[in-house]
């Protein structure tokens, strides 16, 4: 389980920047329809799913497609972080202002005050906590999640079946709760970079290593949202408290940049 199952939307996030999980498959499902021989040892319910995908997707509420996903995540997330791009919806404004002030403290030269750089990131993290307070126990946000959620964990499914990663010459990732969670898995990254290499997809090229990044972006970012909605941000906060939320954001912040450079 994801250490941010506690707040949904951070699990939302999580997720959105790891939605190529969901475009690998079904670019494997079309395959899996043109090229049935190649697909013959597949299991029954790897099977299943994939039929699930070509026949559900866009049709029923468990399988939304791209179309729906963008429309579902962006009212709330904006554009996937795990695609690059310039983004300014109201989330990445509040954020992005956050993640500045977590580089300010984390970069700051000794002559600056550490008391003043830390009061200025708890006022932007106040800032962003108020947006994300309209997404906490919103019911159109609980059925997204659900939605979201459900398709998501099928295309994974269909990820740790070797009978479909062999098509492509390559093991399933092993570790326990890939992708989420920060759990890092060489093979399930190597998957999806041959997935991509071989199919038609919608999205452009993806490395294993940027995939590893675009998991590092979803977690540090899910991480981030969790610690500002969970913390008090009070204004006798613990250093200790508010120096981890600021060493979270930083990491987020890093990702991302790793990301629009590579």
């Amino acid at each position: 389980m994801s250490s941010t199952a506690s707040r949904p939307i951070a699990t939302m996030y999580e997720r959105w920047t790891l939605d190529c999980v969901i475009e690998v498959v079904q670019a494997i499902v079309e395959d899996f329809i043109k090229r049935p021989r190649q697909y013959r040892l597949v299991s029954d319910t790897s099977a299943g799913i994939l039929q699930d995908f070509w026949y559900l997707s866009g049709t029923d509420p468990s399988f939304p497609n791209l179309q729906k996903r963008e429309l579902i995540f962006g009212s709330m997330l904006g554009p996937s972080d795990g695609r690059p791009g310039e983004h300014a919806s109201q989330f990445h404004v509040d954020s992005g202002a956050l993640r500045q002030k977590a580089d300010n403290f984390t970069n700051r030269v000794f002559s600056t005050g550490e008391d003043n750089l830390r009061r200025a990131f708890r006022d932007e993290a106040i800032t962003f906590r108020s947006y994300l307070e309209t997404l906490e126990n919103n019911i159109v946000v609980s059925i997204g999640d659900r939605q979201t959620r459900s398709i998501f964990e099928k295309a994974v499914q269909v990820l740790l079946d070797q009978t479909v990663t062999s098509v492509f010459g390559r093991p399933p990732a092993s570790v326990k709760g890939w992708p989420l969670g920060g759990t890092f898995d060489s093979n399930g990254a190597q998957v999806v970079e041959e997935v991509i290499t071989a199919l038609e997809t919608t999205m452009g090229e993806i490395s294993q290593s940027q995939f590893v990044v675009q998991q590092r972006i979803g977690i540090f970012g899910g991480e981030t949202i969790k610690g500002v909605l969970d913390s008090s941000l009070s204004a006798d906060i613990p250093n200790a408290e508010i120096d981890r939320l600021i060493h979270i954001a930083y990491s987020w912040k890093t990702a991302l940049d790793t990301l629009k450079g590579s």
